[in-house]
């Protein structure tokens, strides 16, 4: 039996361009170039993740807010240690995200009650011709804003597109209709609210600016239906994909609000070398639980 995870990030990339999900997912292609968004977004989930878990442990303020730098760091450091090509002049820069991160407290001062972080799962979805695919995520964050109000599910979000674009996305999101799926029906204090923690980073004329804003989505039975028909939709096409080894271009993918494709150099080349990719990408699986 050959097991997929099929996570958010493989479903999105599956849904848009099968050979998009079979360069990210099955040849495990990262570009060396234009790595700075993805840097910046698990810097900035590290400072959260390790700051909700000394909020757990009962540490002050200054302890928490210290623990969090000495983490993100080191996940900083192991990612420029992948072999990615950083542009001097980006300005997603661990500096910046350490002063979005410490921002966040001056739009949000109370901290969120973390019940769990980082909470992993993998729930069996389908099993067809020999393979077997589970629904898999990580949820940033479960726990309450606060004593007396109830449980939801929080995910933190950075962007330089748009703060009302990310909320507004967030009500029709596959991953947090899936999140939600989950948590309503696996976790044990069940839960169909879900918060987006987004931060918007932006290096304009006037200088740098850092904005927090949060997002409120509640899901119903009706959503939970579409979100799994639509899911299980996906997941009999990859397993299509992976018998028939075929995962053929979608042209409508090769642009988008973000730009272009980070695989279209690859895509247009009649015939691509192995050197050429070693020369431009580096091989690293996409693991999610990590």
């Amino acid at each position: 039996m050959f097991h997929i995870n099929l996570d958010n990030s493989k479903r999105s990339a599956f849904a848009s361009c099968p050979r998009k999900y079979y360069f990210q997912y099955v040849r495990h292609l990262q570009p060396k170039k234009g790595a700075e968004p993805l840097l910046f977004g698990k810097v900035y989930h590290a400072f959260h993740e390790e700051y909700r878990k000394a909020t757990k442990e009962g540490l002050s303020r200054d302890i928490k807010i210290s623990k969090a730098l000495i983490y993100g760091l080191s996940v900083w450091e192991k990612e420029l240690a992948c072999g990615y090509v950083i542009d001097a002049e980006d300005f997603r820069t661990f500096e910046n995200c350490y002063s979005a991160f410490l921002k966040y407290f001056e739009t949000f001062p109370e901290d969120i009650e973390p019940v769990e972080i980082e909470y992993y799962f993998s729930e069996p979805l389908i099993t067809a011709g020999g393979y077997d695919v589970s629904y898999a995520g990580k949820i940033d964050c479960i726990g309450k804003l606060q004593k007396g109000e109830d449980i939801a599910i929080f995910d933190d979000k950075t962007t330089s597109y748009s703060l009302n674009a990310i909320k507004e996305q967030s009500g029709r999101s596959a991953q947090f209709l899936g999140y939600s799926w989950i948590a309503s029906r696996k976790f044990s204090i069940p839960t169909n609210i879900a918060y987006v923690n987004c931060v918007y980073l932006k290096n304009l004329k006037a200088g740098l600016v850092i904005q927090h804003d949060r997002g409120v989505c509640i899901f119903s039975e009706y959503d939970y239906m579409e979100w799994h028909k639509a899911i299980t939709n996906t997941a009999y096409r990859v397993i299509e994909a992976h018998k028939t080894n075929s995962f053929p271009m979608e042209f409508d993918s090769c642009f988008g609000k973000y730009g272009r494709c980070k695989f279209l150099d690859l895509c247009t080349m009649p015939c691509y070398s192995e050197s050429y990719i070693s020369e431009n990408f580096i091989e690293r699986e996409w693991l999610i639980y990590e």
